[in-house]
């Protein structure tokens, strides 16, 4: 089962929205919850698919944390001592994403 949370946090007066999916080989993905494509209208869990709010494309969840197409930005992360760490740099980004949205 593909699980899929959203988190949001604050920079700069900003709200930066990302999310976190545990995908079938349980492996973790971290991504914006906006595409280069489609912007910041994010993605929401529908079963087992991962659905964009602008187009309502089907993510293949596979592919989240990767570049390209309709798929949600990617945020560097990795796992350590079974914690999921994402580097305060690695979201720095995400203003300038939300900001223009």
């Amino acid at each position: 089962m593909v699980i899929c949370i959203a988190f949001q946090l604050e920079d700069a007066g900003v709200g930066v929205r990302f999310i976190v999916i545990e995908k079938a080989d349980h492996t973790l993905a971290t991504a914006f919850d906006a595409c280069q494509i489609c912007g910041t209208q994010g993605y929401y869990q529908k079963g087992p698919e991962v659905i964009c709010r602008n187009c309502a494309s089907a993510i293949v969840t596979g592919t989240i944390g990767t570049k390209g197409g309709c798929n949600p930005i990617p945020v560097k992360s990795h796992v350590e001592g079974g914690m999921l760490v994402i580097d305060a740099a690695a979201l720095e980004g995400g203003a300038k994403i939300f900001a223009k949205g």
